[in-house]
């Protein structure tokens, strides 16, 4: 019979280093988006304010759904359409798809960049699609 053993010691190292990383990375921001489709991302607004890997990304235009506008730097100026709508899960986002699908399908095909789309969260199961 085989079993795995496991070692306690090495658990609770493990953890620590866990629990040491988390602390170090506390308050620092992370690009939480991902390419649901060419040139269209998903995220969070942290995200948005990221313009270092959104550059890195390719992303030139954003989409908010609230009401503020991002920080705009000479580095990386954005094109941004905002939505002012509650970020609640009542919010009625079907009165919007036509303004919104024209603007990310005029910026996906200027060939000028990809398009963050974005609220205050984003749900972690959000993965790509082919």
């Amino acid at each position: 019979m085989v079993t795995d053993t496991v070692d306690p010691k090495q658990i609770e190292a493990d953890l620590e280093a866990l629990a040491a990383e988390e602390q170090k990375n506390k308050g620092v921001l992370k690009f939480k988006s991902n390419e649901i489709l060419d040139g269209l991302w998903l995220g969070d607004i942290n995200s948005m304010h990221l313009h270092h890997q959104m550059k890195k990304e390719g992303i030139t235009h954003v989409l908010s759904f609230l009401d503020t506008k991002p920080a705009n730097t000479p580095e990386h100026p954005l094109e941004q359409e905002i939505i002012a709508v509650p970020d609640v899960i009542e919010s009625d986002l079907y009165t919007f798809f036509i303004k919104t699908s024209a603007y990310i399908s005029a910026a996906r095909s200027s060939n000028s960049g990809g398009v963050l789309v974005h609220w205050y969260v984003i749900f972690p199961s959000t993965t790509r699609h082919n």
